[in-house]
């Protein structure tokens, strides 16, 4: 099969592989470091970057490890018991150290919840990270500026992380590189124009996932954290 072939071929499966947000009550499979679950989408392409290379910094320097899950809604769970059971089930921090922080977000609630592993408790307290989300998480509700609100959020809790804890007694080890096959890069950069010219950039977010980081190392919750919303 010639190679213009195969990439055609793989451009049309890759369309039309639906996305598919989470159903309310699911637990999702979330990976490093955005997941924007929400239908229609609530990030662009490049704001998931610029919050991905906050997040993907602070993990290479400490080890902490932040997940920033966008859902539709939490219900009938809440959201406070879906933040931990996310949080638990995907192991976000390292093993053994549970350095991990979720940052959650309910689009139809407005409300958020942000869960501390084990690890961060003694850094990121309650009231400390409740101050985060109202003085972030709820401007994003308010202005409708979700990207400004979680940008925020993460570089207040990687500035506490940063400025306070001890990496040599949390451990420290350097997220695993991804690497990608060129053929498959080349795919991808094709897929990428396709789908950019057909939707002008705002549906390009679920094509995101089709090249995942990876999973989270393996972290417990430790039940700490704040929630809130307007």
């Amino acid at each position: 099969m010639r190679p213009v072939h195969l990439t055609f071929i793989t451009i049309v499966l890759l369309m039309a592989i639906p996305f598919t947000p989470c159903a309310a009550g699911d637990i999702p499979e979330i990976y490093l470091y955005v997941n924007d679950l929400a239908s229609p989408p609530v990030l662009f392409s490049e704001e998931i970057s610029d919050i991905e290379n906050v997040c993907y910094e602070l993990d290479k320097t400490t080890g902490v490890e932040i997940a920033v899950v966008i859902v539709n809604t939490t219900l009938p769970t809440g959201v406070d018991m879906y933040a931990f059971e996310v949080f638990d089930e995907n192991g976000i921090g390292k093993e053994g150290k549970d350095n991990g922080v979720l940052i959650l977000v309910s689009i139809d609630e407005m409300a958020w919840r942000i869960e501390v592993g084990y690890g961060l408790e003694h850094i990121l307290n309650d009231a400390k990270v409740g101050r985060i989300g109202r003085d972030n998480l709820e401007y994003g509700f308010a202005y409708n500026d979700h990207y400004v609100g979680i940008y925020g959020a993460v570089l207040d809790i990687a500035q506490e992380i940063v400025d306070n804890y001890d990496v040599e007694e949390g451990g420290h080890s350097d997220p695993e590189p991804v690497y990608l096959d060129r053929r498959l890069l080349c795919v991808s950069g094709i897929i990428l124009v396709v789908v950019l010219i057909a939707s002008r950039g705002r549906f390009i977010t679920p094509l995101i996932y089709v090249f995942r980081r990876g999973r989270f190392g393996g972290g417990r919750s430790g039940g700490g954290g704040a929630s809130g919303g307007i």
